[in-house]
């Protein structure tokens, strides 16, 4: 009978979660975003990803990137997933490299990278997110190495410099002038 109680549990732990998660996919999904252009791109960024943890079914990240997006589309200040948040599910020989990628990825995009480039911006972090959370899970490589993928490329086309437009040309001042007056004047 106590298997039986803990199974009808468990199967109401994981509905719940399921609804939790979908209550924020569908927030997510219609709410029209607001801000800066990096703010839309990472809100549509984050909700493709909660979009596809939504079809495996993984509730937890589903909700996660699904509240993403809604922060990202009210304007709200949205970082990149630190690793030492994560560090208990992540596998140790992989901390160091996703400690140093999310470094550069903060000074990247404190370099007026979210103006410039917004939406290589978001691009950048999201897969940064992406590869994190797969890495965290540690099941499937292919994964793993898609979103590592995506965010190096992406990360590498922020490091570049940001192109400067050119200066404006300096005005012409004439060295003589020609003036008319009424006549007799």
């Amino acid at each position: 009978m106590s298997r039986m109680l803990s199974a009808v549990a468990l199967s109401f732990a994981v509905l719940a979660s399921g609804a939790c998660a979908d209550k924020y996919l569908n927030e997510a999904s219609s709410t029209q975003p607001r801000g800066t252009a990096f703010d839309h791109a990472l809100s549509r960024d984050y909700l493709a990803m909660a979009k596809s943890e939504s079809t495996y079914p993984d509730y937890k990240d589903t909700e996660t990137f699904a509240r993403r997006s809604l922060a990202a589309a009210q304007g709200k200040p949205t970082l990149p997933d630190e690793p030492r948040l994560r560090e208990s599910s992540l596998p140790s020989d992989s901390v160091g490299e996703l400690t140093q990628s999310r470094q550069r990825l903060v000074a990247a995009l404190d370099r007026n990278n979210r103006t410039a480039r917004p939406e290589i911006a978001a691009r950048a972090q999201v897969m940064y997110d992406c590869w994190i959370e797969q890495q965290a899970e540690n099941i499937q490589p292919d994964h793993i190495a898609a979103c590592k993928s995506q965010c190096m490329t992406a990360l590498a086309e922020l490091e570049k410099p940001i192109a400067q437009p050119a200066p404006p040309k300096a005005a012409v001042v004439p060295d003589r002038f020609l003036v008319f007056f009424d006549w007799d004047k």
